[in-house]
C-alpha cells in the first residue's frame, strides 16, 4: 500500500512551559481530504485569560475560551482519528508540518512528523491566493 503524505497544522496557547493545542487541521497531498478539529482549553485556566488573550492578538487570533468538538488533552486521539479517516494505518502515513517548533509538539504525542522547512517547502501565502484561517 503507498504511503499518505498528511499536512498537519495546529495552533495553541502557552501556559507556562506547556503548549495548550487549540486547533489541529490536515489536509492528505493525494486526496486533498481535510478537516479542522477544534479543541476546548478548559475554563479553569480563565485566570490566565489575559495572557491567551494577548497571544491570540499577536499570533493566530483565536479565542481561548470558545468551546471545541474534543479537550485539549485529546490531541492523540484526534491524530489518530486522522490516520482513521484516511482509511490507514500509522505505519501507512507521513505526517508533515512547517516549522520545526510544530513538527516537535506534535511528535510528542507519539506520532513521527517531519519538518517541511527541511525540504525547502514554501510558505501558503507563496503558493496560493487563498485567504489563511488564522493571522
Amino acid at each position: 500500500m503507498d504511503k499518505r503524505v498528511v499536512v498537519i497544522d495546529c495552533d495553541w496557547f502557552n501556559f507556562g512551559s506547556e503548549k495548550l493545542v487549540k486547533q489541529i487541521a490536515f489536509c492528505d497531498v493525494q486526496t486533498k481530504m481535510s478537516k479542522l478539529y477544534k479543541l476546548t482549553i478548559p475554563p479553569c485556566l480563565a485566570s490566565n485569560g489575559e495572557s491567551f488573550h494577548r497571544q491570540a492578538k499577536f499570533s493566530h487570533g483565536l479565542v481561548w475560551s470558545e468551546k471545541g468538538e474534543y479537550s485539549y488533552d485529546r490531541v492523540t486521539h484526534v491524530l489518530n482519528d486522522v490516520i482513521q479517516r484516511l482509511d490507514s494505518s500509522a505505519d501507512n502515513v507521513i505526517f508533515c508540518a512547517k516549522g520545526r517548533e510544530k513538527a516537535r509538539l506534535l511528535s510528542s504525542y507519539g506520532f513521527n512528523v517531519s519538518d517541511l522547512d527541511e525540504v525547502q517547502c514554501p510558505k501558503y501565502r507563496e503558493r496560493t491566493n487563498r485567504k489563511m484561517t488564522t493571522r
